[in-house]
């Protein structure tokens, strides 16, 4: 992608893209966990520099935040399949249409 947006945030603000970047990464993989392609759409479009984040220096420090996601959707899952009339509010996120 050429036009990249340039990210420039404090080193705590910018733990935000920890997740973003190992989605991303994950998405990647032959053997993915998520296959977030979203997360790798944002990350291609974005210049950000992770080296001020030491817990993005590699890949495998970031699967512990995919894992995380991965039981966090099979649990939401598993609660909408047993019990079908109830209301997920998803807070802080964009509605992701299939």
């Amino acid at each position: 992608m050429e036009n990249k947006t340039k990210i420039e945030l404090t080193c705590t603000m910018g733990t935000l893209f920890i997740c973003l970047r190992a989605k991303a990464l994950d998405s990647q993989s032959k053997n993915y966990v998520l296959h977030d392609t979203h997360a790798d759409k944002i990350l291609q479009s974005i210049e950000y520099d992770f080296s001020n984040i030491a817990a993005s220096a590699s890949f495998d420090g970031d699967m512990p935040n995919v894992w995380r996601a991965k039981h966090i959707d099979d649990w939401i899952k598993e609660f909408i399949r047993t019990n079908p009339n109830a209301v997920v509010l998803n807070l802080g996120c964009r509605e992701q249409n299939a």
